[in-house]
């Protein structure tokens, strides 16, 4: 009874700041004010959701990371980055009151987890020190990239629980529809909506971005238990996020189209479905090559991601899409080359962020301009490629470590993945990081950035099996605890 005092006091706290909430909101209604309104709406739901939380306190990282795109207050905030800071707000009064219950009861995660985590904090001290106070927005900015699922991860691992998974599955899947929806409503407006109060926005191509989260949760679903027409709408679901992807006009989109399904076959060891994939895959391609008129008539995002598969230029838009592929292909990656080779300090430990500046092009020639442009792009660390984010800014010590974490989760998801027969939330928690995790280091030299979503689905899917694991370790030593009852032989009578 001592006890419950404390125990109340969050419901205390919340009672109080309800009051004074409810006087403020009484005077935005009256004067009409939404976006002080939906500022005191959202207080108040934050306060219900730090004393309510328990085992979901970290269901707004899965939100943040499904919704995506940004808020200006005025400076940019991600999703994410806010669900990390409410996620552990959450779990800290949890931890004061509910340690006990909620301690997860793992072993401790690989060495090299905690050393990139270490490594990332050392590199980005370093560039705050050299840099001083300049720019140290844009640069925390970046370096929060690479190291949110590693301050996730730390707590996840001592406090999270995966009994809920499949919810957070829904939360992820409901979060991505709305920001495809927002993405389709603004690809079809022809411009970028902002949502007044909370001035949320998300860039234009963000729909291969939302397509794919969408495309693995819904296959996930369709192969996954439940009722028919759940697998059936799922299924239709899994068509219409590849349409959404093709139309984000990512050519890298349009190659993950083709590995998803081989992928997917390979786990379920389909040799001969596989091979015939592929074929099929081979055919398609001679075809668009041999008739590329058909890819012209196409809307032209999706003309312009199918462009990958055309071998030579035949098309207009090739020649559209000519300086995207320098870009990509010529620019950024000879730019990180130049600046990670620069000496053998650069090798190692890679080139750092610096803070941001802006760009003031005096070029008259396009070249000299799109060169500029790299090394803008560059000092920030960004080089829309997985692989040269990685090893310009951290270097080969980084690319090694990374590389090192990931074949270590898909050495320990991936044979759980194709023995599992029973298909419910772990395995495709299993089957949706390994195929990211296999996605990132495939396509990494072409796109994408820090494998920091990959790694927050590996160590999801590990949590649930090393839970797993621990639940049947338990149930058998209960069972070898139990003690057996004999029956009782009756004595038998003199005759």
């Amino acid at each position: 009874m001592a006890n419950q005092p404390l125990l109340r006091l969050p419901l205390y706290v919340a009672i109080a700041i309800a009051i004074v909430a409810a006087v403020y909101l009484g005077n935005a209604v009256g004067n009409s004010d939404i976006q002080f309104l939906a500022q005191v709406i959202g207080g108040a739901l934050l306060v219900v959701w730090l004393v309510l939380a328990r085992h979901y306190w970290w269901f707004p990282m899965a939100f943040g990371l499904g919704i995506g795109g940004f808020f200006t207050v005025p400076f940019k905030i991600y999703p994410h980055e806010l669900a990390l800071v409410l996620s552990i707000a959450a779990l800290i009064p949890q931890m004061v009151l509910h340690r006990r219950q909620m301690k997860a009861n793992r072993d401790h995660l690989s060495i090299v987890f905690y050393a990139i985590g270490f490594y990332l904090l050392v590199h980005y001290a370093m560039c705050v020190y050299e840099y001083q106070s300049t720019g140290a927005g844009n640069v925390s900015r970046a370096y929060m990239n690479a190291i949110w699922p590693f301050i996730f991860g730390y707590y996840f691992w001592r406090f999270g629980s995966t009994r809920s998974l499949r919810a957070a599955f829904r939360v992820i899947y409901v979060a991505a529809l709305i920001r495809m929806a927002f993405g389709l409503f603004n690809y079809f407006a022809g411009k970028t909506f902002i949502v007044p109060g909370i001035n949320y926005a998300i860039d234009p191509q963000d729909l291969r971005a939302s397509g794919q989260i969408i495309l693995a949760l819904a296959l996930v679903f369709a192969m996954g238990g439940g009722s028919s027409i759940v697998r059936f709408m799922n299924s239709l679901m899994v068509l219409l996020a590849s349409w959404v992807v093709l139309l984000g006009g990512s050519r890298g989109g349009a190659a993950t189209l083709v590995f998803i399904p081989c992928f997917t076959l390979f786990v379920f060891r389909r040799w001969v479905a596989l091979w015939s994939t592929l074929l099929c895959a081979a055919l398609v391609i001679i075809a668009l090559n041999a008739y590329p008129k058909a890819v012209e008539s196409l809307p032209y995002n999706v003309s312009r991601s199918l462009s990958i598969l055309l071998i030579h230029e035949k098309l207009d838009i090739q020649e559209e899409t000519r300086a995207s592929t320098e870009w990509h292909v010529e620019a950024l990656p000879s730019e990180g080359y130049k600046r990670w080779s620069r000496n053998l300090k650069t090798e190692l430990f890679g080139t750092a962020i610096k803070p941001y500046r802006p760009v003031v092009l005096m070029y008259s020639d396009y070249r000299q301009a799109l060169y500029r442009w790299a090394e803008a792009s560059a000092d920030m660390g960004s080089y829309e490629s997985g692989f040269w984010t990685v090893l310009t800014v951290l270097g080969a010590v980084g690319l090694v470590l990374y590389l090192i974490l990931l074949l270590w989760l898909l050495k320990n998801l991936l044979p759980k993945l194709m023995t599992r027969r029973e298909r419910d939330t772990t395995w495709g928690i299993l089957f949706w990081a390994c195929l990211a995790i296999t996605s990132w280091i495939v396509f990494s030299v072409r796109v994408g950035s820090y494998p920091s979503f990959e790694i927050f689905l590996g160590l999801l899917a590990l949590a649930a099996v090393r839970d797993e694991q621990q639940g049947q370790a338990t149930e058998q030593e209960q069972l070898v605890a139990r003690p057996v009852r004999r029956p009782i032989l009756a004595t038998p009578r003199p005759a």
